[in-house]
Formats: C-alpha cells, structure tokens, sequence
C-alpha cells in the first residue's frame, strides 16, 4: 500500500510545503499548494537532494477515498458504521 507524501521544512512561522513551479524551488504556506508525491519514499528522495541547511522532510498525506465510506463490507477507521 503506497501513500501519497509532500516535502516540508519547519520554520518560525510553521510549516512550510514544496511547490516547484517550471523547475524552479519554491515554498508554499499551504498544504494544497505542495507538490505531491504517490509515495513516501519518492518524497523522501526530493527531501534528502535539498541541501541540508532547508532541513526538508517528507510528510505523509491523508486523501479521502470515497469508495472506503460507500462499502458495506469494509470500514475506514474514523468513517461512521451504518445502521443495519
């Protein structure tokens, strides 16, 4: 099971996302902005090729799957059971 990842680096102000534009290394203040990565070693292989003073990370990402809620035979924790 892969899960998606973003590279981060903490900052006085919080947290901070990777968000490359046209090859160029840019930081966002939202998490929605980052680039995502489909795995969390991908995103740790980003992180690990920043030179070290950015102190990046890679950070996994919940995603809502809708098909988890919509199935009565299996349950996401945290989705709520249905009444029988």
């Amino acid at each position: 099971m892969s899960v998606a990842a973003i590279v981060a680096r903490k900052t006085y102000d919080g947290l901070e996302y990777l968000a490359c534009s046209r090859g160029a290394l840019g930081w966002a203040a939202a998490e929605h902005d980052a680039d995502r990565f489909a795995t969390i070693h991908e995103a740790t292989k980003v992180a690990m090729r920043l030179p070290s003073k950015l102190r990046a990370f890679a950070l996994p990402v919940c995603c809502e799957v809708s098909s988890w809620s919509d199935s009565d035979s299996w349950s996401h924790p945290g989705t709520p059971v249905r009444a029988a």
